[in-house]
């Protein structure tokens, strides 16, 4: 029985994308979640300025899609709208990949003795490409890194598309016959032109596009060789490119119209340009020799485990196979695959995962001509493998299903929830100082910018204070707050200036000023309005005051009498997602509860201790100083 055929092979890529694009659905967050997803969704309906490096074309496209919600709500709408990005961007991987096979196999075909085996050969090459396309899709579609890019809003769905069609139309100017004469073709010229403003388009949204540079300028080299007339169309090359590049105007453009999110106002040529250019982040690039070394360890240990180690032993016979029968196609992945990896090891963040994209990608291209492998070594001296058996090779990237549990947020309102039972904590019109940019800070953009909820409270991100933008936008969003504290704003402003234009500047004296600036925030505003702040701000700020825990934060208060508050019972919607972020998060939950347990202790009230710690009993049970404290509370009951 014949499961492949030339009919099954066209509508393949189809079954492919409503395999991924269901299986993404399945897996969809349906609100905000941890780290910049908030602030993204705030900026794509208001139309704002992100952090750098901006992301203009995303910021305009989710912008497209917010102005009418597919589904009622602008964060589900962008969510839908990543995952879909995914989806296609696999659709072109899958054509990026046919197109690479379909080279190799006519190379490898030529080698191949003619004869009573040319007829078995093209069936081979009709049966086993588009098996060998398909793993490659699946194992890349299916690991976790790549898949949890699909569940919730961040810019890199975006680039995971932009880096498929990026690939797809590079390989297949590529490919295009050269002319031996001094000329460049004109249909070899339209090609290289949209490929230049795609190039410059990607570059608006992550400028981990220049991992691509390096294997491009092989390619284009090794194709049109070092001519005059290969430089000739590089120069004019540029002007698509620059057009690509001239997304980024909307930053200086919109920046000038002050927006109600306006990160690193990029209004002047200045700001602009130390913003695309992330300057903020520049001290975690090559920053040290031992950052490195962990990020590499980081990447041997999760790399393996997002293709569940089986899928990734195939790249091994798929380099080889490259090697032994395209050359250029081994060299060019090998340099993708090593600029990206030497490139994003050398970023010392927390959050790098998104950084290795591109050698997922590579990765995954070996895993496929590692099938061809596979299918030449089972064949060899030997009858062919029948179509049902050659299907069987599938198998081994879909065990990479079990990877949902990883990639799954679709019940996951871990951020919501602690947003809203921050808010919850705080009285009307309170301030709030706070360093959880990536547990609610972010996702209090969303929530009060654009679904209009607890708009009362002044939220003041503790570290972007040390910024002179966001004070401007602090002033923009509170006239109130800065108004009060003006002069010690502008005994700081005058101390940073120096800091941020690159001038001779004394840090100790900044984090003076910084200091008096924050305090004076509470200072000025404590006895008209709460002030609170949150687990992780330290005592300098603030000194002077009682930190009394109430519910997620804790008030700053003269006296130390003691402080009622009603029992805090947070409200949730979904617990047990494991992983980094969701552990921080309850450890703060467990924190907050024990620390307001050991308040009502401390003043006798016992009962309501003991509630407390059953509220963390139901929610966090093995938080360890809650149950420490449990403990000790029973050995005072039964001594009494």
């Amino acid at each position: 029985m014949q499961f492949i055929t030339g009919k099954t092979i066209k509508y393949l890529p189809y079954t492919l994308g409503a395999f991924f694009l269901i299986l993404f659905l399945f897996t969809l967050s349906p609100t905000v979640n941890f780290i910049d997803s908030g602030e993204l969704a705030a900026v794509c309906s208001t139309l704002g300025i992100a952090h750098p490096t901006g992301y203009p074309l995303f910021t305009l496209i989710g912008h497209l899609f917010t102005r009418a919600p597919l589904f009622g709500s602008e964060i589900y709408t962008l969510n839908f709208i990543c995952a879909l990005f995914c989806v296609v961007g696999l659709l072109f991987f899958y054509k990026f990949n046919f197109m690479l096979h379909r080279e190799c196999s006519q190379r490898n075909a030529v080698s191949k003795k003619k004869g009573k085996n040319a007829k078995n050969e093209n069936s081979v090459n009709m049966w086993i490409k588009p098996v060998a396309v398909v793993t490659a899709v699946l194992s890349l579609g299916l690991s976790r890194n790549f898949w949890v890019q699909s569940a919730s809003l961040e810019v890199y769905p975006l680039h995971i598309l932009l880096l498929s069609i990026l690939l797809y139309v590079f390989i297949k100017n590529y490919n295009k016959p050269a002319s031996e004469t001094q000329s460049i073709d004109k249909n070899d010229l339209n090609g290289w032109l949209l490929f230049s403003f795609l190039l410059g388009l990607s570059f608006t949204n992550h400028m981990t596009t220049i991992f691509l540079l390096p294997a491009f300028g092989y390619m284009f080299f090794l194709k049109y060789k070092f001519r005059t007339a290969t430089f000739k169309l590089l120069l004019l090359l540029l002007v698509p490119f620059v057009l690509g590049l001239s997304v980024y105007l909307y930053l200086p453009f919109r920046a000038s119209m002050n927006p109600l999110i306006n990160w690193g106002d990029p209004s002047t040529l200045d700001t602009f340009r130390s913003h695309i250019a992330g300057k903020q982040y520049s001290i975690w690039v090559f920053s040290s020799l031992a950052e490195m070394q962990q990020q590499i360890k980081y990447f041997f240990k999760i790399v393996p485990a997002d293709y569940l180690y089986l899928s990734i032993l195939l790249s091994f016979p798929g380099i080889w196979f490259l090697f032994k029968n395209k050359r250029d196609y081994f060299y060019f992945t090998i340099i993708l695959f090593l600029t990206c990896f030497l490139l994003a090891v050398n970023y010392s963040i927390v959050d790098i995962d998104s950084y290795f994209l591109l050698a997922y990608f590579i990765i995954s291209v070996w895993i496929g001509f590692g099938v061809i492998w596979l299918y030449e070594i089972f064949t060899e001296n030997k009858k062919e493998i029948k179509q049902p058996l050659i299907l069987l090779f599938l198998i081994i990237p879909l065990i990479q299903l079990f990877n949902y549990p990883k990639a799954d947020e679709s019940s996951n309102y871990l951020v919501e929830d602690y947003t809203m039972n921050v808010f919850n904590s705080v009285a009307p019109g309170g301030i709030v100082i706070s360093y959880q940019w990536d547990n609610w800070i972010s996702a209090s953009y969303y929530f009060q910018h654009v679904k209009g909820i607890r708009k009362d409270i002044i939220i003041i991100d503790k570290e972007l204070c040390r910024r002179s933008w966001y004070l401007k936008q602090l002033a923009n969003i509170y006239p109130d707050l800065i108004r009060k504290s003006q002069t010690e704003v502008n005994q700081f402003l005058a101390e940073v200036y120096n800091f941020e234009n690159d001038l001779p500047y004394n840090g100790m004296i900044i984090e003076e000023k910084f200091l008096g600036m924050l305090n004076s925030f509470i200072d000025k505003n404590v006895m008209s309005v709460p002030v609170y702040v949150t687990n992780e701000i330290e005592k300098e700020i603030g000194r002077g005051y009682k930190r009394i825990p109430e519910g997620l934060v804790y008030r700053l208060n003269k006296e130390a009498e003691y402080k009622p508050f009603p029992l805090f019972e947070p409200k949730f919607r979904s617990l047990g997602k494991k992983g980094k972020y969701p552990d921080m998060l309850m450890s703060f939950y467990g924190i907050m509860l024990t620390n307001r347990a050991s308040y009502e202790n401390f003043f006798n009230h016992k009962d309501k201790a003991y509630k407390y710690l059953d509220i963390l009993r139901e929610i966090y049970p093995d938080f360890g100083p809650a149950v420490s404290l449990r403990r000790l509370l029973d050995q005072e009951k039964a001594g009494s």
